[in-house]
């Protein structure tokens, strides 16, 4: 219940007359579909962050370099 997108995914399950357990099943996977994207956007922007990080480096390498 703490995610109500995915209790009312698995109401509306139940309202098609589904099983129970069909409808717990489906909520699940809907749940894990969920999360799985959350983590994926994290790693994502993790990544961006680190290639940004990296760029700068070595930006300021190169003046480094031609000032040297």
């Amino acid at each position: 219940r703490k995610n109500p997108e995915v209790y009312d995914y698995m109401l509306k399950k139940e309202a098609e007359e589904k099983p129970r357990k069909v409808a717990k099943i489906a909520a699940l996977n809907k749940s894990l579909r969920i999360v799985y994207a959350r983590i994926k956007e994290l790693y994502d922007n993790m990544a961006l962050a680190e290639r940004a990080k990296t760029k700068t480096r070595s930006k300021t390498r190169a003046k480094t370099k031609v000032t040297a």
